[in-house]
């Protein structure tokens, strides 16, 4: 399996990974098939599905980060 083909995979899983937590998903109404007769009269009724994004809250705060010192010899 070449790299390109790997990452691709990798990538289509993430992606599925991150849809499944971030999507929110209700049928309201689950549909049904038509009647199936020679001359179709009732042509059936296509599910009601409602896709809502789920809310992402995104806050910053500030803090203290000690930075150690680095001491750097040349030759």
């Amino acid at each position: 399996m070449r790299a390109g083909t790997l990452f691709t995979l990798v990538l289509l899983a993430l992606v599925a990974v991150g849809a499944w937590f971030v999507l929110d998903i209700r049928v309201n109404d689950a549909g049904r098939l038509p009647d199936v007769n020679v001359s179709v009269e009732d042509t059936g009724k296509l599910p009601d599905i409602d896709v809502g994004v789920r809310d992402v809250e995104v806050t910053t705060e500030k803090r203290t980060v000690e930075v150690p010192t680095v001491k750097v010899e040349g030759e």
